[in-house]
């Protein structure tokens, strides 16, 4: 009987041991960090300057692209005019827009001279293609 009671009272010790260790204070597990907040919209003044030999024709198409990923999109159809001039440059025509990220398309009208696209952001020139070619396309965008 002696075993007995020793077998029992292991068993009340383990099972005392085991219903202890199940009541005490849980391990604390970390909580998922806070989600990152959102970026500051990513917005910039653009200008985008189409210039080359006076009385150039052109036409084409400027997107603007806003950091949430919507767009929006401006046809043009213009001449570099003479009255655009100022001393020591070339007559410009001006296109100004606001967001995140610039794409044009120009082509020249015309079968001679040059057609030049410069897209300055926030002030600085950013990015300047031309063509000299007849009918010649200008693809640009902002880096």
């Amino acid at each position: 009987m002696h075993r007995g009671r020793v077998f029992a009272l292991i068993l009340v010790v383990l099972l005392m041991t085991s219903i202890v260790g199940c009541s005490s204070p849980a391990v604390s597990v970390p909580e998922e960090p806070a989600p990152i907040a959102a970026p500051v919209e990513d917005v910039h003044d653009f200008v985008i300057e189409v210039t080359g030999n006076k009385g150039n024709k052109f036409s084409g198409n400027y997107m603007t692209v806003m950091a949430d990923g919507s767009s929006t999109s401006h046809s043009v159809d213009g001449v570099v005019l003479a009255n655009y001039v100022v001393a020591g440059t070339m007559p410009t025509v001006k296109y100004t827009t606001r967001g995140s990220i610039v794409s044009c398309f120009f082509q020249q009208k015309g079968e001679i001279g040059a057609l030049i696209v410069i897209i300055s952001k926030d002030g600085y020139q950013v990015a300047m293609e031309s063509t000299n070619a007849a009918y010649g396309v200008v693809t640009i965008a902002t880096p």
